[in-house]
């Protein structure tokens, strides 16, 4: 099913998972079920609580690992744009509903994303006694991984996958008439190197292009 946010477009949950009855639980959500190798999407981890249950305390939690993938804690950033505790209906019944954490995610390879599970050690309470702490995990969730559009020649370049920013520098800032300067061009993201195409770069009238070679450097962290 799809639980809108506010703040946020639609996210995506499992279709086959049913909750525990009078328990909290704790649900993963996407805002996109697939995409392309470099694209980023966004995961949640929803803490989720019936109106009706016992009181409950978060005692401890298990972070989620995400395997052949770059991902970026975006948590204060979410938390920010919306309250902190919600009321959300799901599958019929009405909980307070609570974002415990949110990653911007980056698939490498080819296939079935898994989405890693999280967990919460709570506590319950009544009015006379404080119960045993007890686990809850996330339900497994998958995401589709396509790979990037196949570029030849023959057809038009693709569009760059994944989230780029472009800087530009003049060195020196400040010139005579005919005197030489460079123009360096940094673009820094997450994504398909492959498939980053720079922007095409017009001059002014009254400029010349020299005909020195263009340098490409390209670096990557430890995670590709």
């Amino acid at each position: 099913p799809a639980l809108p946010l506010p703040g946020s477009d639609k996210l995506h949950t499992q279709n086959d998972w049913q909750p525990p009855r009078d328990k909290p639980f704790v649900l993963p959500f996407v805002n996109k079920t697939t995409v392309t190798i470099g694209e980023p999407f966004l995961v949640e981890y929803l803490y989720l609580e019936p109106l009706t249950a016992l009181s409950f305390e978060a005692q401890d939690m298990d972070e989620p690992e995400f395997i052949n993938a770059w991902f970026q804690d975006v948590s204060d950033a979410r938390l920010a744009s919306q309250n902190r505790v919600m009321r959300l209906r799901y599958r019929g019944e009405t909980y307070h509903a609570q974002i415990v954490r949110s990653y911007m995610v980056v698939a490498h390879k080819e296939g079935t994303f898994v989405i890693p599970p999280f967990g919460l050690t709570l506590t319950g309470f009544t009015f006379t006694q404080r119960l045993e702490p007890f686990q809850v995990n996330s339900p497994q969730m998958n995401v589709q991984v396509q790979a990037p559009p196949p570029h030849d020649g023959t057809e038009p370049v693709p569009p760059n996958v994944g989230r780029y920013s472009f800087r530009a520098k003049l060195r020196p800032e400040e010139a005579r008439v005919s005197d030489t300067f460079y123009l360096d061009l940094t673009i820094q993201g997450v994504g398909v190197p492959s498939h980053v195409r720079f922007p095409e770069i017009s001059l002014p009238n009254g400029f010349r292009k020299l005909s020195a070679p263009e340098k490409q450097r390209t670096r990557t962290n430890a995670l590709g």
